[in-house]
């Protein structure tokens, strides 16, 4: 339900506020006592309008119904998005001017020139949305994009309206239900330093996850847990038992995608460094997966946030083949809402306990080397392959596989800032809302 508040005076306030009352009753008495008729009837219609056109602001918004729809909830940054407001008038009294006010967040939020938004009053967006009679419903159009990943929630909004000579005005507070979850940038290829053979993972794999019936390469003995189609009954005739045919197995790239966050926690750097480090790590991780998905590799997603601060469980995400985009979109998604946390899960534990086959390729993603990271990964290099990507590489380690630097001079790029959506460093926007919490 709208939330009202109370009337207030919109122009001329001397004379229609609280106070301009009790100096108008003040003359009516002094206009009365020194018998200035003519003043008197000037003050009592004066009095009269002020009576009607603070009721008619007071209940002029009491039958209003506002709605917000948009047009797709998950997108890629600076992709426009279509909203469409409808207001409608359920009350008797016709509404002759109506405003909009909304708060667009600083972080990326940006209305587009076709929308109705044209005022811009203490950091927010005024629209005029016209005139409403009596039941009839006002639709109005226009466009936002964002230029930064996360996840927005639109909140709340002002509508605001008043009696026909604007002397006083209301105002209801209205929720606003859309969310958009906009997913993280894809870096360009170019910037990063993959100069190794195969470092998204081996194209050998001796674990064949998926095997094709098409294609037979012997016979063994029937087991009561295969399939009835994989019977191969003629055989079974020859030899007088049920045999089983040998499908020849389909080698595909296997990948995992680790992203490490307890290396950024421990670095002295500053909150602008963290910031844009943070954010290529998570773009870095979208545009691998984004790599390994168009070239049909199989890859797999987990992280050392923790899901819950009471629950010691990590972001996780298995390997498919059913449907590799949809697959994609899912870690987008996912990557939109991350934010880094104070509780995460140590990788010793984290490793140990990771379901990963053996000869996958595990692809750390990190803000610089730690020796307790590389214990750990140094414990599993015997059954994985590792490829260790780091922003800043301080120590070239024994025993892991591979070190990669990820983007070289990735702290002196204003322009990998700006793709980023990220303020220069230095400037922060004052006033603004902030974006909704993440996961």
């Amino acid at each position: 339900m709208p939330n009202f508040s109370r009337v207030g005076a919109h122009h001329g306030s001397l004379v229609f506020s609280d106070r301009g009352l009790w100096g108008l009753t003040a003359i009516m008495l002094a206009a009365l006592y020194y018998r200035y008729y003519s003043l008197v009837m000037l003050v009592t219609l004066v009095v009269i309008v002020w009576l009607l056109s603070r009721a008619w602001a007071k209940f002029v918004l009491q039958g209003v119904v506002f709605s917000e729809r948009i047009s797709v909830g998950e997108v890629f940054p600076l992709d426009p998005i279509k909203i469409e407001i409808s207001v409608g008038n359920r009350s008797p009294l016709p509404i002759l001017w109506l405003e909009l006010e909304r708060f667009f967040s600083s972080d990326g939020g940006k209305v587009e020139e076709e929308s109705p938004f044209r005022l811009e009053k203490d950091g927010a967006e005024i629209s005029r949305l016209g005139w409403i009679f009596w039941h009839q419903n006002s639709t109005h159009e226009y466009r936002i994009s964002f230029k930064r990943r996360g996840y927005y929630r639109f909140g709340t909004a002002k509508l605001r309206s008043g009696d026909p000579f604007a002397f006083f005005f209301s105002e209801i507070t209205v929720k606003v239900l859309p969310e958009v979850i906009v997913y993280p940038h894809f870096l360009p290829a170019e910037r990063f330093a993959l100069n190794r053979r195969d470092p998204l993972g081996n194209k050998a794999d001796r674990n064949f996850l998926f095997t094709d019936p098409l294609f037979i390469i012997g016979l063994r003995d029937y087991h009561e847990s295969d399939p009835l189609r994989r019977v191969n009954w003629k055989a079974s005739a020859r030899f007088q038992s049920l045999k089983s045919n040998i499908w020849e197995g389909k080698a595909a790239n296997r990948s995992y995608i680790f992203l490490e966050t307890g290396s950024l926690n421990a670095q002295h750097w500053s909150k602008e460094k963290e910031e844009l480090a943070w954010e290529v790590l998570v773009s870095a991780t979208a545009t691998i997966a984004a790599a390994m998905t168009g070239k049909n590799q199989e890859w797999g997603f987990f992280t050392d946030i923790m899901a819950q601060s009471e629950d010691p469980k990590s972001y996780f995400i298995s390997p498919s083949t059913s449907s590799p985009s949809g697959h994609l979109f899912q870690l987008l998604a996912t990557l939109a809402c991350l934010k880094r946390s104070a509780f995460r899960i140590r990788p010793s534990s984290l490793l140990n306990g990771a379901i990963i086959p053996l000869g996958v390729t595990l692809i750390v993603l990190s803000a610089a080397s730690e020796p307790e990271l590389h214990e750990s990964l140094n414990t599993i290099a015997h059954r994985q392959r590792v490829v260790w990507m780091q922003l800043e590489p301080a120590n070239e380690y024994e025993g892991v596989c591979e070190q990669i630097q990820l983007i070289p001079g990735w702290e002196d790029d204003p322009s990998l800032r700006e793709l980023l959506g990220l303020n220069p460093a230095g400037e922060f926007s004052e006033g603004m809302p902030k974006r909704g919490s993440g996961l």
